[in-house]
C-alpha cells in the first residue's frame, strides 16, 4: 500500500467514526427526549389545588367542606392565647362528614396557603354553636366550625387568606392491607376568601351632650354562659 492509499484510508476511518457518533449522539438525544417527554419532561410540572369559589363544597374524602369566612381577632374566648399580644386568624366553614365513621382528625382536614406569623402549622376546631372545643364529628350530623390558629404580634394582615382542603383516599394501606384514608400530597381544592379584620372594631362612643338620667337602667348583665364567637 503506498503513503497516499495509507493517506486516504485514514482519512474514510475517521469520517465513518465521527459518523458513528454523530447518530449515537442523535440517538441518545431523542431517546432522553422521549424518556423526558414519558416522564412528565426535564422539570419538574408543579400542580395546584383546583380553586373554587366561597362557599362551594369541596370533597376532601372522609367529608364536605365548605369555606364561608376568614377573620381576625384579638381575643375570642374560651380559646386562650400563648402569648396575649398575638392574635386569632380564624376560618369558619361547614364540615359534614360522609365517611361511614366518626371523624376525629379534624385539624388536619384543612390548611392555610402563604400565610406568616403562624405560631403552629394546624389548628384548634371548635363548634360555633356552643364554644365548645372538639376533635369529633359525626356521619349525617354537619357543624359549622371554626378553626384557630394563633398569629403572632406585628405580623401584617393580608387582604386575603387562601384556604386548602386536604384531601385523604380510602384505600389499602400497605403493611397490615386494611382500608385506611391515607393523605394524599394534592388538596382536594382551595377557595381565597377576603380577610375581615376584627379586632379594629370599637363599640360606638356616647355623643358628648349625652348624659344618664338618674331613672336610666344600669343593662343587664350578660349570662355566664354565653360564649363569644365568630360572627
Amino acid at each position: 500500500m503506498t503513503a497516499g492509499s495509507s493517506t486516504l484510508s485514514k482519512r474514510v476511518v475517521t469520517r465513518l467514526a465521527r459518523q458513528s457518533l454523530r447518530r449515537w449522539g442523535v440517538g441518545i438525544a431523542v431517546l432522553a427526549l422521549g424518556v423526558s417527554g414519558l416522564f412528565g419532561g426535564l422539570e419538574p410540572v408543579t400542580r395546584k389545588a383546583p380553586a373554587v369559589a366561597v362557599g362551594t363544597a369541596i370533597d376532601g374524602g372522609p367529608g364536605l367542606i365548605t369555606v364561608t369566612k376568614v377573620q381576625l381577632h384579638q381575643t375570642l374566648p374560651p380559646m386562650v392565647l400563648q402569648d396575649k399580644a398575638n392574635h386569632w386568624l380564624v376560618v369558619v366553614a361547614k364540615v359534614e362528614i360522609t365517611a361511614e365513621e366518626s371523624w376525629t382528625a379534624l385539624s388536619g382536614m384543612i390548611q392555610l396557603s402563604g400565610v406568616d406569623g403562624l405560631v403552629d402549622k394546624r389548628p384548634t376546631p371548635m363548634l360555633v354553636r356552643d364554644g365548645a372545643r372538639t376533635g369529633m364529628l359525626h356521619p349525617g350530623m354537619p357543624e359549622e366550625v371554626a378553626f384557630f390558629w394563633e398569629r403572632k404580634a406585628g405580623t401584617p394582615a393580608p387582604k386575603e387568606v387562601t384556604v386548602q382542603v386536604n384531601l385523604r383516599i380510602h384505600r389499602k394501606e400497605s403493611f397490615g392491607g386494611s382500608m385506611q384514608w391515607m393523605p394524599e400530597e394534592m388538596p382536594a381544592g382551595e377557595v381565597t376568601l377576603p380577610l375581615v379584620d376584627k379586632r379594629t372594631a370599637t363599640p360606638a362612643s356616647p355623643s358628648p351632650s349625652a348624659s344618664p338620667t338618674p331613672s336610666a337602667k344600669s343593662p343587664a348583665p350578660k349570662s355566664p354562659s354565653a360564649t363569644p364567637r365568630p360572627s
